[in-house]
């Protein structure tokens, strides 16, 4: 259905690769004109066969990548989860990224962490915490979608700020 949708869709501003916490928030019009290719229970692979005819179709100047949740639960260990993530920040052809930790884990978060600043790319902090996520501890809550949506807003306003010289 994402594929779908991103083909009929026009040039975008910003689009949020993702699993089921992306799909969940509401992103439209969060860094400009917004495209949300959240996919319940995507994995790392899910994102990075998605990310291609996705971004070279709506053409974005900011992403988002929030995966990890999924692969966490499916017992992937922290060595094969680096792999595959930097396997899919070497497909991502856009500079302005940010990274989103994922809320079940704090040693993915910090490899994500770790990637963000390898590759130049924001780091966003998971929405973690008493009254943001439901009982397993990674989807959202209403407050939570928002403490989401602001992180991300927060982190497309400092992208689009002029660099410093």
């Amino acid at each position: 259905m994402v594929q779908l949708n991103a083909a009929i869709a026009p040039p975008q501003n910003f689009v949020a690769l993702g699993d089921s916490i992306v799909e969940s928030v509401y992103l439209s019009d969060v860094c400009g004109t917004s495209f949300n290719a959240g996919i319940g229970g995507g994995k790392i692979g899910d994102v990075q066969f998605l990310a291609e005819s996705i971004l070279k179709r709506l053409r974005p100047h900011m992403i988002l990548v929030a995966v990890g949740t999924n692969d966490v639960w499916a017992g992937a260990g922290i060595a094969e989860f680096r792999q595959k993530y930097s396997e899919l920040l070497n497909h991502l052809p856009v500079a302005k990224t940010m990274l989103m930790g994922v809320p079940n884990s704090a040693a993915a978060s910090a490899t994500i962490r770790d990637l963000a600043v390898a590759h130049s790319f924001t780091y966003v902090a998971p929405v973690t915490g008493p009254g943001l996520t439901v009982d397993d501890g990674a989807h959202l809550k209403s407050l939570g979608a928002i403490v989401f949506r602001n992180r991300i807003e927060r982190a497309c306003n400092q992208l689009s700020q002029p660099a410093s010289p």
